[in-house]
């Protein structure tokens, strides 16, 4: 087990060491071979991938909270009350909701699933009798 983290250790270490070579071996290769526009090229995505992109990613990454949440005063124990109205777009139309009683394999639920526009907003109104 030593031996094997050792080596691994010493993997990722020559990784790290030798992550640009590719790039600056084709800039040097196509400015030997006289493409000095592909090398231009070449050394402009070695720039940004080695400088900018790692900022950029850590600045444009995703926030971990979510972007809607939805907060009801009252809980409903059973599912059967629960109404989904599709609220775009309008007029306002009620969705008739089925649980299922079963567990089916992926081809079973890929032939029984009701396939939804992905940019549908639903509302969910809780009803409590």
């Amino acid at each position: 087990r030593w031996i094997q983290s050792k080596l691994f250790e010493e993997r990722i270490n020559y990784i790290h060491q030798h992550e640009w070579d590719a790039h600056q071996l084709s800039i040097d290769q196509c400015q030997a071979l006289g493409n000095q526009q592909v090398a231009y090229f070449i050394q402009r995505d070695f720039t940004f991938r080695k400088d900018h992109e790692p900022i950029l990613r850590r600045t444009l990454k995703p926030s971990i909270e979510p972007s809607k949440t939805i907060e009801c005063s009252r809980s409903i124990w059973l599912p059967k009350y629960w109404i989904v109205e599709r609220t775009y777009p309008l007029p306002t139309e009620r969705i008739p909701t089925v649980f299922a009683k079963h567990t089916y394999t992926s081809e079973q639920e890929e032939s029984q699933r009701r396939l939804i526009d992905s940019n549908v907003n639903y509302l969910c109104l809780f009803i409590s009798i």
